[in-house]
């Protein structure tokens, strides 16, 4: 077994053990009775309780103390997650839902995860099952950040969602400037690029032609026009618009919990709390390059591996940054995730 394997082992053994020790209510089991059991769709997250959507009816529920599923790692439940449900003849007085348990999560086969901000050995997945990915910036106040773009195309590279970038308040920045800044992920590594205006109605048409008939998870940075956005798609005010900080030029947290909307159009998008630091989870500071794409090819050619691309001789690497075939910001990002890893 290679150094890399058992570095692997071991922390998957020991992020198992804190999660025992931190869910110790909560047992997983292999298999449990369905026979009173109905099948639904996890579309909203608050708190503890979770809102799951079966044959159109809405039921609130709560985590079974003993529970079938996979992720005994991970985020017990995720919006996005199909699972099966106990319900009973007991409304909730606050909702006015009826009330059930989750008794079992289904497969993932995607995810947005980040370290949880509460427990840095946990892994907190934010949205499950989805198509896409939407990073939502804006060209100015707050001004997108390529650093946090970086983090969310290795998250989603990671989480085997393909990403799309968003940038509204095009009205606030020069479009030419702006496609110059960002050519590395548009001409470089393909990935979709969309400059809009919320305020000018400037490309909506075109994203929803994108999102249609597919489920995405939009994240970003608060004050970047997220909630706004999600209010046009659904031509209903249902998200509160919040403000940006004159003061710091930051977002103001204004979605406090995950939720799933379907789309008029066909689709559905998972909305994310405004999102500032974004810590990658269980990826190890000897796989980042291969989450580079741009890096892939000369990693592969230098003089030592595992080669941290940092100062070692005959760096393959190293040597197309230096040459402009790596673009140098890019090549910055991945330093900072680096040191942030290790």
């Amino acid at each position: 077994m290679s150094v890399e394997n058992k570095i692997k082992q071991f922390k998957n053994k020991e992020k198992q053990e804190k999660f025992k020790i931190r869910n110790k209510r909560i047992r997983f089991k292999d298999e449990i009775d369905q026979s009173n059991l109905i099948e639904g769709k996890l579309i909203a997250t608050i708190g503890s309780i979770s809102l799951v959507k079966c044959d159109g009816v809405t039921y609130e529920c709560q985590v079974a103390g003993i529970i079938k599923s996979k992720y005994s790692d991970s985020s017990i439940v995720a919006v996005g997650d199909n699972v099966k449900i106990e319900i009973y003849d007991e409304f909730s007085k606050s909702s006015g839902y009826q009330k059930g348990t989750i008794r079992e999560v289904g497969n993932r086969f995607s995810k947005l995860s980040r370290i949880s901000p509460q427990n840095k050995n946990m892994e907190h997945v934010i949205g499950a099952n989805s198509d896409m990915m939407l990073i939502f910036m804006a060209a100015d106040n707050p001004k997108y950040n390529r650093r946090l773009i970086d983090r969310y195309l290795v998250a989603a590279k990671c989480g085997d969602l393909t990403p799309i970038i968003v940038i509204n308040k095009s009205e606030l920045g020069d479009e030419e400037t702006i496609y110059e800044d960002l050519y590395t992920y548009t001409d470089e590594l393909g990935i979709e690029l969309f400059l809009i205006s919320l305020q000018e109605k400037i490309n909506l048409d075109t994203i929803e032609l994108i999102l249609k008939d597919k489920r995405t998870i939009i994240s970003g940075p608060s004050g970047s026009g997220k909630s706004t956005f999600i209010n046009h798609l659904l031509n209903n005010e249902v998200q509160e618009v919040g403000i940006v900080s004159l003061r710091t030029a930051k977002g103001l947290h204004t979605t406090s919990f995950v939720r799933m909307f379907e789309l008029p159009f066909g689709g559905e998008i998972i909305d994310s709390p405004g999102i500032r630091e974004f810590a990658l989870w269980d990826i190890d500071k000897y796989e980042l390059p291969t989450y580079f794409d741009d890096f892939i090819e000369y990693h592969h050619n230098c003089k030592f591996l595992p080669c941290s691309h940092t100062h070692e001789p005959g760096c393959a690497v190293l040597a197309a940054v230096e040459e402009g075939d790596i673009d140098a910001d890019r090549y910055e990002s991945y330093l900072l995730l680096l040191e942030s890893l290790e």
